[in-house]
């Protein structure tokens, strides 16, 4: 007799609802998801797929990737519970409180140094929800999917060390989560966990199938290869690249198996990601990356890394803010990502090497 087949968290209905509005999903697509993904069939069907696109690209311009828990936070670290992972990405809580101290507990001679800018952030509480980096964002999506019935497996993958300026055909071990759904029998990468030039779309598991970076002249491409770090001659396995407008060349943007990723492999990867001081550059800047919608098309991104942001639409780059204080950074995750921090977040960097020591004139 069959084993049978261990079941992962879902999502209840009110919190797949109250994620819809939050990443801004029309109406209209959330309404028909709701009413039919208890069909049965549906969720393995050409119509879940075409609801998964739209989805995907509402998740990605509203959830970034992003690792603000690692510097903005009294513990530093993220979580892989999925009710706290929905706590912190939908509801701005969670992991945002944990420990948070009332104001006013310290006398006035005791607190910092502030300036008038900085004062107008007392009392504000943590909202607009956050990001994460791949094992929340889509350990959270996965999750998602699952709770509307789709058939989804998590699966690992190695990034390719020439996105960090590394040599080319190098790819470092397991430290990238992505989402395997199957449609109709054929299995699809969806992926909302990466960073700049990741998936916008379902990819179907197709060697060499090709398609647009959203609504770009960019290109993404999957291809059934080896690597040349394999000791084995005849050893394969997936490989998503990416082709700028204008370049010949294709780039590895990282490798993957079907092999099917566990919570425990998670908690691995997580443990490697957050703790490595020396090895995990998370651990060495603040980066929050999320697309850009002009309508229902993906046209860009727009990229935080330290204190510049800056605003990617169809190939042309442009600088929009860089910040040399706190609070000016505080102020440009709100404009450019709707994430307010709190109190305990705000004072979670004091000391860290990525705190911006800046100073400002009020104004």
């Amino acid at each position: 007799m069959p084993r049978p087949l261990n079941r992962r968290a879902t999502y209840s209905l009110p919190a797949l609802q109250k994620y819809f509005l939050h990443v801004h999903l029309p109406e209209p697509v959330g309404r028909f998801i709701i009413q039919d993904y208890k069909l049965e069939g549906w969720g393995s069907s050409i119509e879940a797929k075409r609801k998964l696109e739209v989805l995907q690209k509402y998740q990605q311009s509203k959830i970034s990737f992003a690792n603000l828990y690692m510097h903005y936070s009294k513990h530093h670290l993220g979580t892989l519970d999925q009710g706290l992972v929905y706590e912190y990405l939908v509801n701005s809580g969670g992991i945002t409180r944990e420990g948070e101290r009332s104001l006013g507990i310290l006398a006035e001679h005791m607190t910092i140094a502030r300036t008038e800018r900085e004062k107008l952030w007392d009392g504000r509480e943590p909202s607009g929800g956050r990001g994460g980096t791949c094992t929340m964002n889509n350990g959270f999506f996965g999750t998602v999917m699952r709770s509307l019935g789709l058939r989804v497996k998590m699966a690992a993958a190695r990034v390719a060390k020439a996105n960090r300026g590394g040599p080319k055909g190098i790819f470092d071990g397991w430290n990238h989560l992505t989402n395997l759904v199957e449609f109709e029998g054929r299995r699809q990468l969806v992926d909302v966990g990466f960073v700049a030039n990741g998936p916008t779309a379902p990819i179907p598991l197709v060697d060499g199938f090709e398609l647009p970076w959203g609504s770009t002249n960019d290109q993404k491409r999957i291809i059934w290869s080896s690597i040349p770090e394999f000791e084995t001659p005849d050893e394969k396995c997936w490989i998503l690249q990416h082709r700028k407008e204008g370049n010949d060349e294709w780039d590895d943007i990282y490798c993957f198996t079907e092999n099917e990723c566990l919570p425990q492999d998670l908690e691995v990867m997580n443990w490697k990601g957050t703790h490595d001081v020396r090895g995990s550059f998370f651990n060495h800047m603040v980066l929050v990356v999320r697309t850009v919608l002009e309508g229902d098309d993906v046209v860009g991104v727009i990229t935080m890394v330290d204190g510049k942001v800056k605003r990617r639409i169809r190939g042309n780059t442009e600088t929009l803010v860089e910040c040399m204080s706190e609070v000016e950074r505080w102020e440009a995750l709100e404009e450019w990502f709707g994430v307010v921090l709190g109190e305990q977040e705000r004072w979670g960097i004091r000391g860290l090497k990525t705190e911006l020591k800046g100073t400002l004139d009020d104004h």
